[in-house]
């Protein structure tokens, strides 16, 4: 799939090089007027000078000469994000997997554990949801974004 959509031109990989070496990086997916940011970087050691605002500022100006309208950040609504103008957005995930595989099964357990969650934050007094939700972000280490 990849190489296709490389042959169309749908996935893009930006880099910023400053004497010679790439200090800011941007993977996109590009696909008509909407550019999708998948991954990005930047080299710690060039925080400072702001290389990966550098790098998304010449981005966008080239996004919006050749007719982009749209530069979805993707996961999440950081601070960050908010700075460039992003706005918070809906997303619809489709799962599916063969009736009785075992693709089926995750997906009925995961389906599971989602309305149990759910279940329990309208049930539990907030101080006990609110408990359950620190042990979670101790046990794994980060918030779970539907959590909170």
């Amino acid at each position: 799939m990849g190489c296709s959509f490389l042959r169309r031109g749908w996935l893009q990989l930006w880099l910023l090089e400053l004497n010679g070496a790439t200090v800011a990086a941007q993977f996109c997916f590009r696909y008509g007027d909407t550019v999708s940011i998948l991954q990005e970087g930047f080299d710690p050691e060039f925080a400072a000078d702001k290389v990966g605002y550098a790098l998304r500022a010449a981005m966008l100006k080239h996004f919006i000469e050749t007719g982009v309208r749209h530069y979805d950040f993707l996961g999440g609504f950081a601070e960050h994000k908010q700075e460039w103008g992003a706005e918070r957005g809906a997303y619809l995930n489709l799962h599916f997997a063969r009736p009785g595989s075992l693709g089926s099964l995750y997906l009925s357990c995961i389906n599971g554990l989602t309305k149990g969650k759910e279940w329990l934050r309208a049930n539990l007094p907030a101080s006990a949801w609110n408990a359950l939700h620190s042990l979670n972000v101790k046990l794994n280490g980060r918030a779970d974004s539907s959590a909170a």
